[in-house]
């Protein structure tokens, strides 16, 4: 059987880079559970349905952008600070920019937040699989893989069953939700070491780096 052989040290990564997805996946729901109230309020409750969607659509094209930004941003930051480091801080900053979004003012606060947000939720994917795949058997990290992915489904239904019970509280209680994920980053910090891969790699890339400096 495919988990055979994995040590808990391998499950304890993989868990850590799932709940990491898990609340990735959360966070970016929330906004799309509070699009309507959110910015209804902000905007105005006279404001037209098209006007809404309009805006709405603006935040989420910024956010998209700012996703596709932290993925490469912090893909390669991690290959410099590495893989742990990485996924801390990209947990960090989208646990508390998705906490902040619940002060926005205006719509472009919002998109603003949103941007950080997505920062954050890009780089965490990529750090997080990248910490998987360095740390699980060869051969079984399509498995580690397929399991991480599931945690996007995990993380929906959370949003969903904390719009069922809080949603009545109002959009900005939803945001604020948002900030626990930054717990599991103290988890993160507390269980998980870098690869050996990666340190391997990142003391050659340091040797080589020497060299160079001193044949100049």
């Amino acid at each position: 059987r495919w988990w055979q052989g994995v040590t808990g040290y391998q499950w304890l990564v993989l868990l850590v880079a799932w709940l990491g997805w898990v609340f990735d996946s959360m966070d970016s729901t929330i906004y799309a559970v509070v699009l309507q109230p959110a910015l209804h309020e902000i905007l105005g409750p006279g404001t037209a349905t098209k006007g809404i969607e309009w805006y709405g659509g603006i935040v989420f094209s910024i956010f998209l952008i700012g996703w596709a930004l932290g993925g490469v941003i912090f893909g390669i930051m991690a290959d410099y600070v590495g893989r742990t480091k990485t996924l801390i801080f990209t947990i960090l900053i989208y646990s508390i920019f998705t906490g902040a979004a619940a002060l926005s003012q205006d719509w472009w606060h919002l998109a603003i937040y949103r941007f950080l947000t997505a920062l954050g939720i890009g780089g965490e994917w990529a750090a997080g699989a990248a910490l998987v795949a360095e740390t699980w058997p060869e051969e079984k990290r399509a498995k580690a893989a397929g399991v991480l992915q599931s945690a996007w489904a995990a993380g929906f239904f959370i949003a969903a069953l904390a719009n069922l019970f809080l949603g009545t509280y109002g959009w900005r209680i939803m945001f604020l939700i948002g900030i626990f994920p930054a717990f599991v980053s103290l988890l993160i910090r507390l269980l998980v070491k870098e690869p050996d891969r990666w340190v391997k790699a990142n003391e050659t890339r340091k040797m080589v780096l020497q060299k160079v400096q001193r044949s100049r």
